[in-house]
């Protein structure tokens, strides 16, 4: 059996939610409201009070049908309840009569309780008539507690109301720096095995937070019975002339996806920025998941971006109407730049010599070496006559990031340090400073490896030193050690 469809109603709803609700109500009030109040209920009413509501955008609804059958109905958002006007509040949720009892109540309670949190809400309230003992009795089974007892007048009659809450058991607060290593750990989970994790997402939270664009308020983490579970990260970026943010990442730990914490997340931080004179907000991410919070294509709104995404992924969120008016060239940080890996070509060859420098590995706390080490012959073979139109063996990839090359991972067939015989290339690889932990190595490498079976090499062998951090990611992409020196390994991939 098809289970029933939840979704958000649309204004030419409201009139239909109105006759809904008004129905349900006078069903389930009848006996005990006087009946001279339920004969005097008005659809109209009903219906220009929730439409007030929508145009207010203080109140959201969602519908629930089975096939084309209206089946139940909720409204809730802002909340009008004196003394817990900082809540999230549940203004209305009822099914058809028939539909009650089969567990259709509990899963739009849910959906309810999800947007509510995704709103920022910390607790949630509702107030019901107290001799609505069945109502009373469903809303304890979803964790509400009695927090006071009011009156309600309804036709000159005083009716007992029960005020009832539920503190949300997500909590959304800034970052400390405790928090670091729980946000690396859940980071790293989040990204996992996904389609296209570069496996060192981790890292980007800490390389942004050294950022000039870092804004602490903006890196969120979302927390529940003491466990950290979600965390979204804003930096701020220039658009021409006009102040920013940039979306992203956006972590939350797979056991704990699909709950709405990602999209609590994003809520909460675009109200923060709100507080801090922000009035837009861009991102590259998927075209399915962040329009339903606000997010459009740039397109025809003047905004550009440094990158050359799809243009569906491309996306900007205006945070108040004076937005509209950020217009311009959108700066990243590196960290959210998507390299671009192509071959090497002769122009690239002057460049050789900084990205052989830096392929050194240069101990962390040591003096730096001078830059002349590289001459010294036993290191400058690397690069002396390289010529990948000229020279069999000699070949390479080059990473740019806004047409800049960051990063190069080239080969050649010489009596190097991880030399293995005269057929197999040895390969050298280096990332500028500024763009490590970026995931370059990995697209560096996996494009060269494209390149050198396309050559049809079948193996490719490199010398590291045993200290080197590198050696973990050597053997993550296939690199096997045959030879242990004193300080060195020589490793040798298949391909």
């Amino acid at each position: 059996m098809t289970q029933p469809t939840i979704r958000p109603a649309g204004r030419e709803e409201i009139q239909a939610i109105a006759a809904f609700l008004h129905d349900a109500w006078r069903r389930t009030y009848c006996g005990i409201v006087a009946d001279s109040y339920l004969d005097s209920m008005s659809i109209d009413d009903r219906y220009q009070a929730l439409l007030q509501r929508f145009d207010a955008g203080t109140s959201r609804f969602l519908v629930m049908h089975d096939g084309d059958i209206l089946i139940g109905a909720a409204v809730f958002g802002t909340s009008f309840t004196k003394d817990y006007e900082q809540d999230g509040e549940i203004t209305a949720i009822y099914l058809r009569e028939d539909c009650i009892g089969k567990g259709h109540g509990h899963r739009l309670f849910v959906r309810i309780e999800r947007e509510l949190a995704q709103m920022g809400y910390t607790h949630f309230v509702l107030d019901v008539l107290t001799e609505n003992v069945r109502a009373c009795g469903f809303y304890q089974k979803q964790g509400y507690e009695t927090v006071a007892c009011h009156t309600i007048g309804l036709g000159g009659t005083d009716y007992p109301l029960t005020i009832m809450r539920k503190r949300n058991p997500l909590t959304i607060r800034q970052e400390t720096p405790a928090d670091y290593q729980g946000i690396y750990d859940l980071t790293k989970a989040a990204f996992a095995g996904t389609e296209h994790t570069d496996g060192d997402e981790q890292e980007l939270p800490e390389r942004l937070r050294n950022r000039p664009g870092y804004r602490p308020e903006l890196s969120l983490v979302a927390e529940q019975g003491g466990q950290l579970v979600g965390h979204v990260l804003f930096t701020e970026i220039p658009i021409g002339v006009h102040r920013a943010l940039l979306l992203g990442p956006v972590s939350v730990l797979p056991e704990f996806q699909g709950q709405g914490i990602g999209g609590a997340l994003i809520e909460a931080g675009h109200r923060v920025a709100a507080t801090l004179g922000f009035t837009a907000c861009v991102l590259v991410g998927h075209e399915n998941y962040y329009p339903r919070f606000g997010y459009e294509l740039i397109q025809g709104h003047g905004i550009t971006f440094p990158c050359d995404a799809p243009a569906e992924c491309m996306m900007v969120k205006f945070l108040s109407e004076a937005g509209r008016a950020v217009k311009g060239a959108a700066i990243f940080p590196p960290e959210h730049m998507p390299p671009t890996v192509r071959e090497m070509r002769v122009t690239d060859i002057p460049q050789m010599e900084d990205f052989l420098y830096y392929a050194i590995f240069q101990p962390p706390g040591t003096e730096p070496l001078p830059r002349e080490v590289i001459f010294q012959p036993d290191i400058h073979i690397y690069i002396d006559k390289f010529d990948p139109t000229a020279t069999p063996g000699d070949c390479g990839v080059v990473a740019e990031i806004g047409g800049k090359p960051v990063g190069m991972a080239w080969v050649r067939i010489i009596p190097g340090f991880g030399h293995i015989d005269d057929s197999t290339p040895e390969l050298a690889i280096s990332v500028l400073p500024e763009h490590r932990g970026l995931g370059l190595g990995t697209k560096l490498m996996e494009r060269l490896f494209v390149l050198l079976r396309e050559r049809e090499y079948t193996r490719t062998s490199l010398a590291v030193q045993t200290k080197n951090p590198a050696c973990k990611f050597y053997r993550r992409l296939g690199y096997q050690v045959v030879k242990e020196k004193e300080e060195e390994f020589l490793m040798v991939k298949e391909l």
